[in-house]
């Protein structure tokens, strides 16, 4: 039996959850506890982490996807690398390789390809439903003039069987103004007038459930859909930045078709996108609620997300995926240094980044200006990465140590069993 395949039979969360159509905004009752900053280049990579950090444990080797770009000039994308274990050693060691950018053309935003025309990054990788393969999500932009800004952004998917080549790359989740504007993307660009003026989703991590009697698998899409004010369109649209989710049946992930997306009376039948209700929206005093990373946690027993705002970082959990906690910042920003990005969290005994636990490593960016300007006369900025532990307590205290070392010693240390190239 193929790796791939291993990891398609034992990658899948299943809880037998009902959804709820109320926004919940009470206290949590945990928090995330941070250890000391580690400045962290995983295999050289510059501009790294620039989205979630997928990855697969088997057989006591490791495979990352992470999305960056090669400091000797390589383009801005998606690079696998394979470390020994999490020790920042060796997953600076690692020998990063190309597997997913940008076409890097000048088509028209009418064409199929254009959603990922000037960047294009894995931001989540699960299993397949069927046997030997993997699905991505995929942000993707195409920017109007060229530059890099402003950018107009969407949620793409595509398929492999060896997490090199990726394959079917088809646009699923565009966001509440191209939906408006009745999928015009013309319409869309027309809006972007200044620099700063982002639209679209982008952002998206991936979970697998299972929903009411348990006899349907989903796989949920948390994303960021930032919305320009649009008076042209109805209804009108006003500007925000806050986080949705579209949920598509396990057997049809890897295609375009079939999506339905949370709205204000529930979910959509599957199909075409239409306008979205958002389940979590930016904290007071954010612009925007951006990156979530979703997770299953083991301790909390409820669904876990981190995101990132323009001050900090933050955590919310829910019971059913669509009601979250109000969120809360896990204090990950330091002292004179811009705010932390996009967040992804790691529990070094998992298979996969689908489920978290008491502890593990909370690996981020942040932008800082190398002291230099471009040709246009902006500066130059760099995203270096960086890592801490995490431990979550709850009302009764500390669940779990910290993580120790190898997976496997950090396994048994936190009382657990090592069989099969993951905890039990």
């Amino acid at each position: 039996m193929s790796a791939i395949s291993r990891i398609a039979r034992r990658g899948v969360v299943i809880l037998f959850i009902c959804g709820s159509a109320t926004q919940s905004q009470t206290a949590p009752t945990w928090r995330i506890t941070l250890g000391p900053e580690t400045r962290l280049d995983i295999g050289g990579i510059h501009n790294a982490p620039n989205g979630h950090i997928s990855y697969q444990h088997e057989k006591d080797s490791l495979t990352l996807w992470v999305d960056g770009r090669l400091k000797s000039g390589g383009v801005q994308g998606t690079y696998r690398l394979r470390s020994r274990d999490w020790s920042v050693a060796s997953l600076t060691a690692a020998q990063p390789e190309s597997v997913f950018a940008a076409t890097h053309v000048k088509d028209a935003c009418t064409v199929d390809s254009a959603w990922f025309r000037n960047y294009a990054a894995i931001n989540a990788i699960i299993p397949a439903q069927q046997p030997r393969q993997l699905v991505a999500f995929v942000d993707g932009e195409f920017h109007p003039d060229t530059t890099g800004t402003p950018l107009h952004a969407s949620i793409g998917v595509a398929t492999s069987t060896d997490g090199k080549s990726w394959n079917n790359r088809r646009v699923v989740i565009q966001g509440a103004n191209t939906v408006a504007a009745n999928f015009d993307c013309n319409h869309v660009n027309g809006l972007m007038k200044t620099r700063t003026d982002n639209v679209g989703s982008a952002g998206p991590s991936a979970v697998i459930r299972t929903d009411g009697n348990g006899s349907e698998k989903y796989v949920y899409v948390y994303y960021l859909d930032r919305i320009l004010a649009d008076k042209t369109v109805t209804p009108p649209l006003t500007a925000s930045g806050n986080i949705y989710v579209a949920r598509s049946r396990y057997s049809d992930a890897g295609t375009s078709k079939n999506w339905q997306f949370w709205t204000t009376s529930g979910w959509s039948r599957p199909g075409t996108e239409v306008l979205a209700k958002p389940v979590v929206t930016a904290p007071a005093g954010e612009p925007e609620a951006a990156q979530p990373q979703v997770t299953y946690n083991t301790v909390l027993k409820r669904w876990l997300m981190v995101f990132h705002g323009r001050s900090d970082l933050y955590a919310t959990s829910s019971a059913d995926g669509l009601a979250w906690d109000a969120p809360q910042t896990i204090n990950a920003a330091t002292a004179n240094n811009r705010a932390p990005a996009f967040p992804t969290l790691v529990d070094t005994s998992s298979s996969d980044q689908l489920t978290t636990g008491a502890s593990g490593l909370l690996f981020y960016s942040r932008e800082v200006d190398d002291g230099k300007t471009t040709k246009r006369g902006g500066e130059l900025k760099s995203y270096p990465g960086y890592v801490r532990t995490f431990t979550i307590s709850t009302g009764a205290g500390t669940v779990r140590k910290p993580p120790c070392g190898t997976p496997m010693q950090c396994c048994t240390a936190n009382g657990g069993t090592w069989s099969g190239g993951h905890c039990k």
